[in-house]
């Protein structure tokens, strides 16, 4: 980037040099629970988990080693969290480098949240969630993908990461009872499944010769996780309760 200033959502990028603003912080780790906090000081960086990361297995970069976002997301923290990181921040002791931070967008979606890092670490670090962070620090600071910010607007805006505005009258075509009080499970689709016919069609099959009762809700057609995989944490809350509104009006027993 040279010289040329930018400025976007909290960070701040000049030169070789990123400046974070504190407001960026806390937005990113003032909910962290015990277990998260322990996640980000504990990392040893052996580098151990990168041996069932199946994407490091097959790129065998640096970025890709789960460790190396959890250090990332480390730094950012204990900057703000930490003593000694607030004074090294001071000192400018410690810091995010331009060339660091331009790798994150391309490291923090070569992850599928799977897991199998923090079973191979020998402090059991939740890496994944670390890419989940990376991914909301990229989504407040306006530098995650364009794809990733479509999901979730359209999760926020229509209520359908994949846009689909039509669920109702899918889901009456397929056979699935629509806001029927009282049945023993309410539905959630996945945006994916409603997007092929054929799929949801095979589901309310699959109910129906099962004998289940069951039902799908006209104002829920997302479960949120979407939005909540590209960062943007308030609007998958959002989807969150409006699934738990929807299943206390509708009476279901799950």
């Amino acid at each position: 980037m040279g010289e040329e200033e930018f400025k976007c959502g909290g960070f701040k990028v000049k030169g070789n040099r990123v400046e974070i603003n504190r407001n960026l912080a806390s937005r990113t780790f003032d909910e962290l629970g015990p277990a998260d906090v322990y996640g980000l000081e504990n990392c040893m960086r052996c580098g151990i988990c990168s041996y069932t990361c199946p994407f490091w297995l097959v790129t065998k970069r640096p970025i890709d080693v789960p460790a190396w976002r959890t250090y990332e997301i480390n730094k950012i923290y204990s900057m703000f969290y930490t003593g000694y990181g607030i004074v090294a921040r001071y000192l400018r002791l410690r810091r995010i480098s331009n060339k660091e931070f331009m790798r994150w967008t391309d490291s923090a979606y070569n992850c599928t949240a799977c897991g199998a890092c923090t079973e191979t670490s020998p402090m059991e670090i939740p890496n994944w969630y670390t890419a989940i962070l990376m991914r909301r620090i990229l989504h407040y600071s306006g530098f995650n993908y364009e794809t990733a910010e479509k999901l979730a607007k359209n999760t926020k805006e229509l209520g359908n990461a994949l846009g689909i505005s039509n669920w109702k009258e899918m889901a009456s075509k397929v056979g699935f009872q629509v806001d029927k009080k009282g049945s023993e499970y309410l539905y959630i689709p996945s945006p994916l499944e409603i997007q092929d016919m054929e799929i949801l069609q095979s589901i309310a099959s699959i109910f129906s010769k099962m004998k289940i009762s069951v039902t799908v809700s006209s104002a829920v057609s997302d479960p949120g996780y979407y939005a909540y995989l590209v960062g943007d944490f308030e609007t998958a809350r959002s989807v969150f309760v409006k699934v738990l509104e929807e299943a206390k009006r509708l009476e279901v027993k799950k």
